[in-house]
């Protein structure tokens, strides 16, 4: 009887994934690097939402802090409906896990009818984002068959990190010597990735009273674990139907849990 893959499963795989998405940088990351340079383009917005957005946040600090470029993130319906005033030196990157968001693909209209090249990032190139698109990637994700999509966002933060070195070492921004030194430091993710895993089991016995008990949650974070709490904030409510709020951990001190004392 063949086994039906759950979300622990693609969690598991986590580890493996960025060994080789790393090993497989400078052709994996290529479309979007040699686009990126050819033209001669300052900053990025990345339209996505859900877990794709989360993973980019998660990779926005870092990519700021390699490439020497200004990040921002928008929503698919914020981008159609409002916000899409993006300059001639802005690469715009719609991304969408499956391919087949409509919401991403209504993004991708709006950067046509301004006579822009429409750049994909996704899992599956021959989805209908990808036949849409001037420039598609694949991110390495692989194929996930559950609803609340896990290795995704791992695999998207991962893949924008690559292509911020691959992207600096080819502007000369940073020397080869200097990118091969920072993908050895993301090779290392793999195993601190292992092992929290590995701890989670004992976490949840010692805590299953509280966390079975929740009726809500905060989930707090900062700078590109801001990522990883706006992650946490969607699973609890995807999966356990919990009402959860994400904050930046100031907002947090300044908001929910009002300090009474210095």
């Amino acid at each position: 009887m063949e086994h039906k893959k759950t979300m622990l499963d693609y969690i598991a795989d986590c580890p493996e994934f960025i060994r080789n998405n790393v090993a497989d940088s400078a052709a994996l990351t290529k479309p979007l690097v040699d686009e990126y340079v050819s033209g001669g383009y300052k900053n990025i917005w990345i339209v996505a939402c859900g877990s794709s957005s989360n993973g980019s946040l998660c990779a926005r600090q870092f990519i700021r802090r390699h490439l020497k470029c200004e990040v921002k993130i928008v929503t698919p319906f914020n981008f159609v409906s409002s916000e899409n005033d993006f300059g001639e030196t802005d690469m715009v990157v719609v991304v969408s896990q499956s391919g087949y968001s409509l919401n991403a693909l209504d993004a991708i209209k709006v950067i046509e009818a301004k006579g822009r090249r429409c750049i994909g990032l996704t899992g599956d190139v021959n989805s209908d984002l990808g036949k849409v698109c001037d420039v598609v990637a694949n991110y390495g994700v692989g194929r996930e068959t559950v609803a609340y999509v896990t290795r995704g966002v791992t695999t998207l933060a991962l893949f924008f990190m690559l292509f911020a070195v691959e992207a600096a070492v080819r502007l000369g921004i940073k020397t080869a010597a200097e990118g091969e030194a920072v993908k050895q430091q993301l090779l290392k993710a793999a195993d601190i990735n292992a092992a929290v895993q590995a701890q989670t089991p004992s976490f949840i016995k010692e805590h299953y009273r509280q966390l079975s008990g929740m009726t809500n949650a905060y989930v707090c974070g900062v700078g590109a674990n801001l990522g990883t709490a706006s992650e946490g904030a969607l699973k609890f409510g995807e999966t356990v139907s919990i009402p959860t709020a994400v904050y930046e951990v100031e907002e947090y001190i300044h908001g929910p849990n009002i300090q009474m004392t210095p």
